[in-house]
């Protein structure tokens, strides 16, 4: 058992699980591991999990409370889920950020 004051954290889960995605199949990592909250209420998220979400030290990250869940999420993961939750919606060869500046530059005319 941990000592008091230190962290304890215990892996349960690490499994490769199957998703679904409009693409097709999809193989994900899903690890999950029980910790204690520190002093201050302060968590130690492991490497692993660090790893997997291309978290680095001085990152920004989201949490919020969903579904009785605490959930904790990076900048670039909520943009990259954005980004694939609306490339259906843009025609395959089409460069977003080229039409942008060219609306842009169009808007700018104007003025």
């Amino acid at each position: 058992m941990a000592e008091k004051g230190h962290l304890h954290e215990k892996w349960d889960k690490r499994r490769i699980v199957a998703l679904k995605n409009e693409v097709g199949i999809v193989e994900a990592l899903e690890l999950q591991v029980r910790s204690q909250i520190g002093e201050k209420g302060r968590i130690v998220i492991p490497v692993a999990m660090r790893e997997a979400l291309g978290m680095d030290v001085g990152d920004s990250v989201v949490l919020r409370v969903m579904d009785d869940e605490l959930r904790i999420s990076t900048i670039r993961g909520r943009i990259r889920r954005a980004q694939r939750n609306v490339r259906h919606l843009v025609p395959p060869g089409t460069l977003v950020s080229e039409e942008l500046s060219a609306e842009r530059r169009e808007a700018a005319k104007d003025e």
